[in-house]
């Protein structure tokens, strides 16, 4: 199978097939593959439960998710007499030469091209240089234990065609055309690319901002950026930048020199907007925005008097008259607790928003 593959949804996508859970057999995919989502492969995107036998794959293979692989993105089959040698790319963790990630099954004599690929690792099959892949004839050396039974009859089915010493092998069981195959594998196409599929998308906001309040001017607060934004096109580097909208008199922002957080600094009270934007340097970007209100420090009204003549055992309420419109929530302590004891009340606030401090005498 030649082409590109990019179906819509984009999970479980391969140059042969996306899914597999019975056998393949004899078979090859040499087109560019891409999906959206996790498990892209040259072959098959997920090898669930299956068995591939004889095949292989030429193609590129490129997931804006998880599990990238030249031959398969996500196996937990078995895979035997098979090799890649395109080029696996993925936005996330599990990328691999011949499996993006492997979860269970047997891998017995499968290779991918560490030079074409790109890569020296593989969580399955083994690494081969190009001339390591090319130079066995026939077979022997890495190739010795490939004339495998096919067709399931018991009996070695010479599946294979391995050319020169500077060709790779390729299939001929079913009357499959070497020569056909060969052409394609020097036409393969090149890694997909973000550009090469879709137009760029801008990032989007992954975990909203929360608004913030300060009990006063003067403070400081770190706010961490991990995980705010989201790019949908993974190879983008987010260019994050913050600024004070609406009032620098209130707060301003700082960031930090590896954008990973932002500070916040209350310089007087009011509300003012933050705004954080997020740019992939291609004409995408998103911005958030969230509130920071600084509170006044709460002043009062009138001063207390002083409490005379308390009587052992007895109480007295002191009204705190405040200024601030914000509902504080004053409390009252006593400095000498074996005298006197103070405390707020929890009910009844009064008219200027605070609640009466209660004054008891012990002795």
């Amino acid at each position: 199978m030649e082409g590109r593959a990019t179906p819509p949804g984009g999970r479980n996508v391969g140059g042969l097939t996306g899914l597999n859970q019975g056998t393949i057999r004899a078979s090859h995919a040499g087109g560019a593959v891409s999906g959206l989502a996790n498990n892209t492969g040259g072959l098959v995107g997920y090898n669930d439960g299956g068995s591939i036998i004889a095949a292989y794959a030429a193609g590129p293979a490129y997931t804006e998710g998880l599990n990238a692989g030249g031959l398969a993105g996500r196996n937990r089959g078995n895979i035997t007499a098979s090799y890649s040698i395109g080029y696996p790319a993925g936005c996330g963790a599990a990328d691999g030469g011949l499996v993006g990630h492997h979860a269970a099954g047997a891998v017995a004599m499968a290779y991918w091209d560490t030079q074409t690929s790109g890569y020296t690792t593989s969580p399955v099959g083994a690494g081969k240089t190009t001339s390591e892949l090319q130079t066995p004839a026939g077979y022997a050396g890495i190739y010795a234990a490939w004339n495998v039974d096919v067709n399931g009859d018991g009996n070695a089915d010479d599946p294979w065609d391995f050319g020169t010493s500077t060709q790779y092998p390729v299939l001929k069981y079913g009357n499959l055309d070497p020569a056909g195959q060969r052409a394609a594998i020097l036409a393969r196409p090149p890694a997909p690319t973000q550009a090469q599929d879709r137009p760029n998308r801008a990032p989007t906001v992954a975990a909203p901002l929360e608004d913030i309040v300060f009990s006063r001017d003067g403070g400081a607060r770190q706010i961490s950026l991990g995980g705010r934004f989201h790019d949908l096109d993974c190879d983008d580097d987010l260019a994050i930048t913050a600024t004070s909208s609406s009032d620098e008199a209130v707060a301003t922002v700082s960031m930090a020199a590896d954008r990973s957080s932002l500070t916040v600094s209350a310089l007087s009270q009011g509300t003012a907007t933050i705004t954080v934007t997020a740019s992939d340097g291609r004409g995408g970007a998103v911005s958030d925005h969230f509130t920071v209100r600084v509170k006044a420090v709460p002043q009062l009204r009138t001063d207390l008097n002083d409490v005379d003549g308390l009587v052992a055992g007895h109480a007295r309420e002191v009204f705190v008259m405040l200024r601030d419109d914000d509902e504080p929530n004053p409390r009252a302590v006593s400095s000498d607790s074996s005298v006197v004891t103070a405390s707020m009340q929890s009910t009844d606030r009064d008219t200027c928003g605070a609640p009466p401090a209660v004054i008891t005498a012990t002795r």
